[in-house]
C-alpha cells in the first residue's frame, strides 16, 4: 500500500510534469504563430514596396519617353527653321539678283 501510494505521487508529478511541459510547448506554438504572422505581414510591406518601386520606374520610364518625343519635335522645329533660315537667304539672293538687273 504504502508503495502504492508512492508510486501515485510519482504518477500525479510526473502528469504535473508533462501538463507544465504541454503548457510550455502550447506557448512555443503561439509565439511560432506570432513570428509567421509578423513575417507574413513583412513579407506583405515588401510587396507593397516592390509595386510602388515598379510604378515609380513606370513613371521614369514614361517621363523618359516623353523626353524622347519632346526632344524629337525640338529636332523637327530646328530643321524647320533651319529650312525657313534657307528659304530667307535665297529670297534674299533672289533680291539681289533682280536689284543687280535692274540697274
Amino acid at each position: 500500500m504504502k508503495q502504492d501510494d508512492h508510486f501515485i505521487k510519482q504518477d500525479a508529478r510526473s502528469m504535473k510534469q508533462d501538463d507544465h511541459y504541454i503548457k510550455q510547448y502550447a506557448h512555443s506554438m503561439k509565439q511560432d504563430d506570432h513570428y509567421i504572422k509578423q513575417y507574413a505581414h513583412s513579407m506583405k510591406q515588401d510587396d507593397h514596396y516592390i509595386k510602388q518601386y515598379a510604378r515609380s520606374m513606370k513613371q521614369d520610364d514614361n517621363c523618359i519617353k516623353q523626353d524622347a518625343r519632346s526632344m524629337k519635335q525640338d529636332g523637327y522645329y530646328i530643321k524647320q527653321d533651319a529650312r525657313s533660315m534657307k528659304q530667307v537667304d535665297h529670297y534674299i539672293e533672289n533680291l539681289g539678283e533682280e536689284s543687280k538687273e535692274r540697274l
